[in-house]
């Protein structure tokens, strides 16, 4: 059986820039990614693609080209996951060991748990920015678009990028304004939540954004739902089980999302978690609270934390260290402090650049006497549209620009 240092489940981008920046700070350590995806995607810019100003092409490379240098990649999906005997067990049957494990497989989607669901996305009303194909779909029908009602969902589970339903929402609205027709739209949210935007110093130019472009919100409501041959869809109320029943002429779906099964079905690895089947990881120090010899890094981890590439790139400088002090029979010591980024768009060049901590603590990357990053902003959006994608496949995958 083999048996390496350190396995990564997953290679997206979490395991790919862990690996990477591993790697840098040993050169002896032994690495294995499982992965079975020939690409790799950049999820952060389909947004943009749904907005017709980011080509879907550029956001897929090969994954070969980022394995990081003396690792192995072991093309397979990971069945399995053995916590007590150090095991992954491969779609092939095969077994392998490890001496540490970073669970970095992200989340998948489960379009099946709504009625529906998947049928809608095949019609000419219905589209997600979350999925690779569907993302050019959402450009198609807003600009095609000519009156009626458009509606913008959010889904009841955790889901990653917590601003990207609003984001296309906004950006649909200035489609609809520059082709003359916003008159003839009615833009309606649908939100579990009971609010837009809850960071304080962020939220109150999400909220004025949102009553600016004449937004109809309805808090606390979550899709249950779609007929695509009527074009309804249903929402109930999270607190009183009351149901409504909306017409549409567009919706943009997100879908409701956990970790794949080799995760969430594994009660050794999910049991006492904050988020209910996902990993049960230390906020802090992002270590599994059963097994020392586990970390979760990404989507896939239970700690409260907003699921965003941003978060990742932070955590990938806690959680090396931390293993290569595991490995060392050490207690790791790095901590981490629940940060994220998020280029919130509200429009076309106007982007709220909303970072925060653990306790949705403001912070900033920038100082205050270069930009006021509460207020939409030309320079951020030129972070967001040219300046990050860069940063993703040059610095952060190959294991630079981690902290």
């Amino acid at each position: 059986m083999k048996k390496y240092d350190v396995i990564f489940v997953g290679g997206g981008t979490a395991g790919i820039s862990g690996a990477a920046y591993l790697r840098r700070l040993d050169d002896e350590v032994t690495i294995a990614i499982i992965e079975p995806s020939e690409w790799h995607y950049y999820q952060p810019a389909w947004t943009l693609v749904g907005a017709g100003v980011y080509k879907i092409e550029k956001t897929r490379k090969k994954e070969a080209n980022y394995i990081p240098k003396n690792s192995v990649w072991i093309k397979s999906e990971a069945t399995e996951i053995d916590p007590v005997n150090n095991e992954v067990k491969l779609g092939n049957g095969e077994k392998i060991q490890y001496k540490a494990l970073v669970i970095t497989t992200g989340v998948s989607y489960q379009l099946e748990k709504i009625e529906g669901f998947k049928e809608a996305l095949n019609t000419q009303y219905a589209s997600t920015n979350y999925i690779y194909k569907y993302a050019p779909h959402t450009w198609e029908i807003l600009k095609n678009f000519k009156e009626g009602k458009a509606i913008f969902t959010v889904p009841d589970t955790p889901y990653k990028c917590g601003a990207a339903p609003l984001k296309i929402m906004f950006l649909a609205d200035e489609i609809f304004r520059k082709k003359g027709i916003r008159d003839n739209v009615e833009i309606i949210l649908f939100t579990p939540k009971e609010h837009l935007f809850s960071i304080k110093g962020f939220a109150e130019s999400i909220n004025a954004t949102a009553q600016a472009k004449n937004i109809k919100t309805y808090f606390l409501h979550r899709l249950v739902a779609i007929d695509p041959e009527t074009k309804r869809a249903t929402f109930e109320n999270i607190q009183n089980g009351k149901r409504l029943t909306e017409e549409y002429n567009f919706i943009h779906l997100v879908p409701p999302q956990k970790p794949p099964k080799v995760v969430c079905d594994n009660p050794d690895l999910v049991e006492g978690s904050e988020q209910p089947f996902f990993l049960n990881v230390s906020r802090y120090t992002l270590q599994h609270k059963r097994f020392e010899n586990i970390f979760g890094m990404g989507d896939v981890c239970g700690a409260p934390f907003a699921k965003s590439g941003a978060a990742i790139r932070k955590q990938v400088g806690v959680v090396i260290p931390n293993i290569l002090q595991t490995l060392r029979s050490h207690t790791p010591t790095h901590k981490y402090s629940g940060y994220t980024g998020c280029p919130f768009i509200v429009g076309y060049r106007k982007v709220v650049m909303a970072e925060f901590l653990y306790d949705g603590i403001p912070t900033s990357s920038f100082p205050k006497w270069l930009i006021d990053t509460t207020k939409p902003s030309y320079l951020m959006w030129l972070l967001k549209v040219y300046f990050l994608p860069w940063m993703y496949w040059n610095m952060m995958l190959k294991g630079k620009m981690v902290g």
